[in-house]
């Protein structure tokens, strides 16, 4: 019998790799499933990090990055 997903000795609990989500879109593209959890308010554009994401609202807002 199969021990459940999350039992103890589950490879996450012995520190094993965690399992990644894989996207493969209909032009045959792909991409890791990392969440893009920061969303833009202005174009629904979602990012990985706020860096990115404050970087994009720039674009909305019309101001020059710091130096």
């Amino acid at each position: 019998m199969m021990p459940k997903a999350g039992a103890k000795g589950d490879a996450r609990d012995r520190g094993g790799p965690e399992l990644l989500v894989v996207v493969i879109k209909q032009n045959g593209s792909f991409q890791l499933g990392s969440p893009k959890n920061f969303v833009c308010d202005h174009c629904c554009g979602a990012f990985r990090s706020s860096y990115h994401l404050k970087r994009h609202i720039l674009i909305h807002t019309g101001t020059a990055p710091l130096p």
